[in-house]
């Protein structure tokens, strides 16, 4: 499924993952994309946790993630 990760500086980018994945999965590839240092994921309002699974998010195809 493909999901957005929105940076504060205004940019996104889209990454491919698959339900069981965990956050951490996503996080690094989000840093191999983007070459950047540490950062948080949230969604609606709710840091993630590197080692659940993005389902325990309820996160699905389109789901717009923010990096802090």
């Amino acid at each position: 499924m493909m999901i957005f990760i929105k940076f504060t500086s205004g940019t996104a980018i889209t990454v491919d993952v698959e339900e069981h994945d965990t956050v951490e999965r996503l996080y690094h590839e989000a840093r191999a994309q983007r070459s950047l240092g540490e950062f948080k994921l949230t969604v609606n309002g709710q840091q993630l946790e590197l080692s659940k699974p993005l389902s325990a998010y309820n996160i699905d195809e389109g789901t717009v993630i923010h990096a802090d």
